[in-house]
């Protein structure tokens, strides 16, 4: 195999720092590290690939393993960046005798076929969208409630009185007191409804942080209230920042709605978005952040279905409205009788 035209085929796909070693190989930073290293880059040439006269051609990586022919190092790397590599056909067809018309052939017969989407947090991704999420993802017992209690006394009435919750609402929703952490414990459920974590929310003006999340749990793969959410045709979504804003929509009969845990869309919050609605109604917080986050999430949103945005009243949230500003902003809603029975 000639030595220059592997260094050049590398080169177009950004590998670099090339060697030759004593006994036939190419070495160079692996042209996979952007999505099997650990960093996504190779500091230091790990990968190899045989240029020995007369060897048949083969590639290797000493940093995350992958290795195989050429037809797989084609394949490999087509079905990782999404892109058609011709120089990279042409040269396999050159170094190693094979026609393109038999490449073709053994791709479409799915020889090296790509892996099957994953299933992760409830929604369907490829390998390639999915190579920084957990596979398998943490499920909480749920005998980890079993600490908490139900809210009563100065707890209950902060609810009430504060979050203007009623105790249908509060038990609906699961809404609970942990006595050693003086936290209010609000479970988070997936698509499935199974426990994933539970955030427990200040109390006191003194306690920081205001929440702290399950240890382990990957906030950027769910929406707070996912496991109330029904795939409808046409459904128009509400997404809002935070657990109480969800809530009080919820029991205004809004029960559309959903957080993601900050001011950010990940991804896979869209993707879920994506697979649950055909429309979205961004309500933010009524503060300059607020705003802010609402047209960044518009423009990520807008290229996969309508999305529009509500301002909130300065110095409100969500979760300060009442059923008159609700409606008055949001429309009537859809389904008061689980919250209000009415």
């Amino acid at each position: 195999m000639n030595g220059e035209e592997a260094e050049h085929v590398l080169s177009e796909l950004g590998s670099s720092k090339f060697s030759v070693s004593g006994s036939g190989w190419l070495r160079a930073t692996c042209p996979f590290a952007r999505w099997k290293h650990s960093k996504g880059q190779d500091l230091k040439p790990s990968f190899a690939i045989s240029i020995a006269p007369g060897n048949v051609s083969h590639f290797k990586c000493l940093s995350c393993g992958m290795k195989g022919d050429m037809l797989q190092f084609a394949w490999k790397l087509e079905t990782m960046s999404a892109r058609k590599h011709p120089e990279l056909v042409a040269f396999i067809q050159r170094t190693n005798t094979v026609s393109l018309a038999s490449i073709r052939e053994t791709l479409v017969k799915g020889t090296y076929a790509a892996p099957p989407p994953r299933e992760v947090a409830g929604i369907s991704l490829s390998v390639r969208e999915s190579k920084f999420v957990p596979v398998e993802l943490p499920i909480m017992d749920e005998a980890v409630l079993d600490a908490y209690v139900r809210p009563e006394g100065a707890v209950l009435e902060y609810l009430i009185v504060k979050r203007g919750l009623t105790e249908h609402t509060i038990g609906a929703w699961d809404l609970l007191w942990h006595p050693n952490s003086r936290r209010i414990g609000i479970p988070i459920r997936d698509c499935q409804g199974r426990l994933v974590a539970v955030s427990g929310r200040a109390f006191s003006d003194s306690q920081h942080p205001k929440y702290m999340h399950s240890k382990g749990f990957h906030r950027d793969y769910y929406l707070y209230g996912e496991h109330l959410l029904v795939e409808q045709p046409g459904q128009v979504g509400i997404l809002v920042e935070g657990f109480f804003d969800v809530i009080k929509l919820w029991q205004f009969g809004y029960d559309n709605a959903v957080a993601m845990f900050g001011s950010y869309l990940s991804k896979i919050q869209l993707e879920k978005l994506v697979k649950f609605f055909s429309r979205l109604i961004v309500v933010p917080d009524g503060d300059v952040p607020g705003y802010e986050a609402a047209d960044r999430i518009k423009v990520q949103v807008t290229p996969r279905m309508r999305c529009r945005i509500t301002p909130t009243p300065p110095g409100y949230d969500p979760g300060d409205f009442t059923l008159e500003m609700a409606e008055a902003l949001l429309g009537p809603a859809p389904g008061r009788n689980q919250a209000t029975g009415t």
